[in-house]
């Protein structure tokens, strides 16, 4: 396995144009996209930096927003507060999933870093989440095919973890579960325990 990036990938430079940064994580989102393997995410997990991986957390967070603002009926004055908070929550939900994510991995024995494994993640979802938007939005065949955006978004992140983490399959399988099983639990009990009290 080379741990050279592939050529059809222009590497991200500090002196590139947003326009080029754009176009670049283009390539990349499709290259992920399109041909998902352990080859593919170990060369990109060696392009993972802090600066892309904010610069995507915060177009996920504001293209979410957008979604949440044109599904809205009417603006009003508590509108663009209502909007920052979201963004907010999309952030924050994001870092708190993969690091619940990422020392789960760590348990199974996983090698690789938190950044790492965030960079991949946004690879996946951001493209993911404007793809699932548009689909969801066709009619009498969308809900279909947004199911199948969602299986096919868990494969892509356990693939991911796997070529993160170093990980077999199982563990990877297990590592991916793992963080939704006990969110799932602890929904349910804080749901339980509002009901009886």
């Amino acid at each position: 396995m080379s741990s050279q990036p592939s050529q059809d990938v222009p590497p991200l430079t500090s002196t590139g144009t947003l326009s080029s940064l754009v176009r670049t994580l283009f390539n990349r989102y499709a290259r992920v996209l399109r041909n998902p393997g352990l080859r593919v995410f170990s060369e990109e997990k060696t392009r993972a930096s802090e600066p892309l991986v904010l610069v995507q957390v915060l177009a996920l967070a504001c293209f979410i927003s957008l979604t949440i603002a044109l599904s809205q009926p009417s603006f009003t004055l508590v509108t663009p507060i209502f909007y920052s908070v979201a963004c907010v929550f999309v952030i924050g939900g994001f870092f708190l999933t993969e690091y619940v994510s990422y020392l789960t991995a760590r348990a199974f024995r996983g090698q690789g870093s938190f950044v790492q494994q965030c960079y991949l993640s946004l690879l996946i979802s951001l493209p993911l989440t404007v793809i699932y938007f548009f689909v969801a939005r066709i009619p009498f065949v969308g809900d279909r095919l947004v199911w199948l955006l969602d299986v096919y978004g868990f494969v892509l992140y356990v693939i991911m973890i796997r070529a993160v983490h170093n990980l077999d399959l199982w563990r990877a399988l297990a590592a991916t579960i793992t963080p939704f099983v006990v969110s799932m639990a602890l929904i349910g009990t804080l749901i339980f325990l509002g009901i009886v009290l």
